[in-house]
């Protein structure tokens, strides 16, 4: 993996296998991945995707940090709509997943700014119009995934709109938005056009 023979798409594509197959194998190659040379911010990307991914996979808290670590470094030098997104997913794995009983609220309240601050992420991409409707969407549904997490039903559901919006295929927030008007049909919170709807996403 010298700089002179440096194909991006061709270890990229050879991480993301091994992300699937062996992740423990995936961090250990992108922790020796170079970083020197001309190609230092596509390296740090593959280096930083990788270690979140594979992270998360493995279960390992210290590589997604050190993931976020090299995408909060990528931003300051290159803050294009993508790394943006990428430093909110970034956060978002680093922050983990909210646990059940008692230990939620301690959880929400431990990684408030946090989550705020992948909030902002997610919604300076979706607000981008340079941005590609590919982008945009999904920086909506991963907001609306965030405001549900936080249980902010109203303004989720919101958000997974204006991501059909720019993409009516986005079958996650399709499937997402249709389950909330069930719920909250089943809940006696509307009328019945909720179901059609629903039928309809």
């Amino acid at each position: 993996m010298v700089d002179d023979s440096f194909n991006f798409g061709e270890i990229s594509a050879h991480l993301d296998h091994l992300i699937d197959t062996d992740p423990d194998e995936a961090l250990r190659q992108a922790r020796a991945l170079s970083l020197e040379g001309p190609n230092r911010l596509n390296k740090m990307q593959l280096r930083a995707a990788t270690l979140v991914n594979a992270g998360v996979q493995c279960q390992q808290q210290d590589a997604i940090d050190d993931g976020l670590a090299l995408y909060r470094e990528l931003h300051s030098q290159y803050p294009t709509a993508n790394t943006v997104f990428n430093l909110g997913t970034a956060i978002v794995s680093s922050i983990g997943y909210s646990p059940d009983g008692a230990e939620w609220l301690d959880h929400k309240e431990g990684t408030r700014h946090a989550r705020s601050e992948a909030r902002a992420c997610f919604w300076s991409v979706a607000q981008d119009a340079k941005a590609s409707a590919s982008a945009r969407t999904q920086s909506w549904t991963n907001l609306a995934n965030q405001l549900a997490d936080s249980q902010r039903w109203s303004e989720c559901h919101d958000a997974r709109l204006a991501a059909m919006a720019l993409d009516r295929k986005n079958g996650v927030a399709a499937h997402a938005a249709a389950r909330y008007l069930i719920y909250c049909y089943q809940m006696g919170l509307c009328s019945d056009l909720a179901i059609l709807e629903a039928a309809a996403y």
